[in-house]
């Protein structure tokens, strides 16, 4: 039976906030964690390519209106 430290949680926002998503490719931060993924999975720990994803989702932020939209 696994325990809570065989699992990692990661959400795409924070809550109370809106994640935007392509019906085709996903969320932006799927997208980006799957493009992380591809680039560094044979070099870095799963926590560091998190990190990664991170600080580059942090520099694409898309302000959204309360209903969900992008201004």
């Amino acid at each position: 039976m696994p325990s809570a430290s065989d699992f990692l949680f990661a959400y795409a926002t924070a809550s109370g906030y809106v994640s935007i998503r392509d019906p085709k490719a996903g969320s932006l931060f799927t997208q980006t964690l799957c493009k992380k993924l591809q680039q560094y999975a044979t070099q870095l720990e799963v926590p560091s390519i998190l990190n990664l994803v991170n600080g580059e989702l942090a520099k694409s932020i898309v302000p959204a209106t309360s209903d969900g939209n992008t201004k």
